[in-house]
């Protein structure tokens, strides 16, 4: 009855929502018995075994009440354990380690959720509205069944057992097959509804854009020659190069960089009246300016040279600018020895040193927590070595390849509470790119992870001096302070410094800032 008192002088309206369960626990009938029982005789509450359908309902009738209001995230840590309050008071935790738990899992429902969302269902309906093309909504409803049954909680979170989690992991599979071969169809149907005839030494490619606005810039696309075009020599015939030009929309010719290629490819091509047969092409990696409307497509002409003919185009200047340094009109880009980055805003002449540094610390902790260790030794790649090599070096696309290798204990000792005395090497690859007009730097980085309990970060720098910092949610932009609450420690649950994110956390002053874009399904951030 005190307790109810307690929810009742907090709560505006009447009806207050209550659970009598915890995860995996069952509701107790002989409980709920006699729970009826006794507050039938006060006369002061009644007990209904409801649902959020008619709580809600009841909810919205009394809306003119609700008065009060509730600022802020509400993720404040389980209060003090000191003085009259028992450990057992409250079994609310805030359990903020699973936003980077097994986070391959977020990684795969990031991909799903972008595959349906923006290809396989806003194309299928186009080509269902323009062409009449017939499609079976029963794969989509099992799509989303499969990706919203791995929404659970202790399964989103990554914090179940393993079989729970190789469960999911087909569950993923199973959408992100069925999306990708919805959306497949669907562009492959609108890309052949393309008007105009193709002459045998042609062939078109169609590029969609799935964003809700235009997109113009420099773009990477992998064509697929057919091998019995001709091809051409540089200096003495070392290696023969397909022979090829690219046509906009409007006849106009492209100028394009050419930037790898694999020979004799070969895939399948199926047909509904006759067996898989195997197609062969040349896979030739481009970079070449587009600009494609929102929600829509451009289409390119890929058109055969004649035989021994060179397709050049300028390849200078590229825009590395040293052996290891890159700009172009806004940005500055170097490599240092032991392979961060020290970054220059060339508009407004800040630098940001130290980027694309790694941290590696002991993580003894669970799938709700990172687990700090008292005997812990963190690791830091400013001190080691760096190999740096130049991928791509021209007018639309300059690449570095950077990679470190760290040296970190192997595992955590449990019986001594230490990280080991073994080492074990962790090889961070890294590709840094910029194109004309860029006003951000791509990074993409790959982790051989050879190590165990352990935890590895990037780190950037902003050099701002600042109280607060910006994340964006899946509803908002939300404005958080970056230093943790000074009683902190009197906490029986300690507030840490990771924080979610959508896709991006940023860091700014009155005069500039840093912006971090992590899209994907990398959920956790830190300032």
């Amino acid at each position: 009855a005190k307790f109810l008192r307690e929810e009742a002088a907090a709560t505006d309206v009447d009806p207050i929502l209550l659970h009598d369960s915890c995860d995996h626990q069952e509701w107790s009938p002989a409980r709920y018995a006699l729970l009826a029982a006794e507050l039938a005789k006060s006369g002061e509450f009644e007990l209904v075994h409801s649902d959020f359908d008619a709580y809600l309902r009841e909810l919205i009738a009394q809306r003119d009440r609700i008065t009060g209001r509730l600022a802020g995230e509400l993720r404040d840590p389980g209060i003090s354990i000191w003085g009259e309050q028992p450990l057992e008071a409250s079994m609310q935790w805030l359990i903020p380690g699973v936003l980077s738990s097994r986070v391959r899992l977020k990684q795969a429902n990031a991909q799903c959720q972008s595959l349906l969302t923006q290809w396989a269902e806003p194309f299928t309906a186009y080509a269902a509205a323009t062409l009449g093309s017939q499609f079976a909504p029963g794969y989509f409803d099992l799509a989303w069944r499969r990706l919203l049954q791995n929404h659970a909680h202790d399964s989103m979170d990554g914090c179940s057992v393993d079989q729970v989690h190789k469960d999911m992991e087909q569950r993923f599979d199973e959408c992100r097959l069925i999306a990708d071969r919805l959306a497949l169809q669907a562009t492959s149907q609108l890309a052949a509804a393309v008007p105009g005839e193709l002459k045998d030494d042609e062939v078109r490619v169609t590029v969609f854009n799935p964003l809700p606005r235009d997109v113009a810039g420099v773009a990477e696309v992998v064509l697929e020659i057919p091998t019995t075009w001709p091809q051409f020599n540089e200096f003495f015939g070392f290696e023969p190069k397909p022979a090829f030009r690219v046509y906009a929309a409007d006849g106009q010719e492209i100028a394009y960089q050419r930037l790898a290629q694999a020979m004799n490819r070969v895939r399948p091509r199926l047909r509904t009246t006759k067996f898989p047969e195997n197609v062969y092409s040349h896979h030739v990696t481009v970079a070449l300016t587009l600009a494609v409307p929102a929600l829509g497509y451009t289409t390119l002409t890929v058109r055969a040279a004649k035989p021994e003919t060179p397709t050049r185009h300028p390849e200078v200047p590229g825009l590395a600018t040293a052996a290891n340094a890159m700009a172009n009109e806004h940005l500055a880009v170097k490599i240092e020895a032991n392979g961060t980055l020290t970054l220059t805003d060339r508009a407004t002449g800040r630098t940001y040193r130290e980027l694309l540094a790694f941290e590696d610390c002991a993580d003894i902790g669970d799938g709700w927590y990172h687990g700090l260790a008292l005997n812990d030794q963190t690791f830091v790649s400013t001190s080691c070595r760096a190999d740096v090599a130049l991928v791509q070096n021209g007018p639309l696309l300059t690449t570095f390849r950077i990679r470190t290798v760290m040296s970190v204990p192997e595992a955590f000792q449990f019986d001594r509470m230490v990280r080991s005395e073994k080492f074990t090497e962790l090889v961070i690859d890294s590709h840094i790119s910029l194109r004309p007009g860029q006003k951000h730097l791509d990074v993409r980085t790959t982790v051989n992870n050879t190590a165990d309990d352990h935890r590895i970060r990037v780190l950037l720098p902003s050099g701002t001096n600042v109280k607060t910092y910006l994340a964006d949610t899946p509803f908002d932009v939300v404005e958080r302070p970056i230093a943790l609450r000074k009683d902190n420690h009197e906490y029986r649950e300690l507030e840490v410094e990771t924080k979610p994110q959508q896709s991006w956390t940023a860091v700014h002053d009155a005069k500039q800032g840093l912006a971090v874009v992590a899209d994907g399904g990398l959920l956790e951030t830190a300032v």
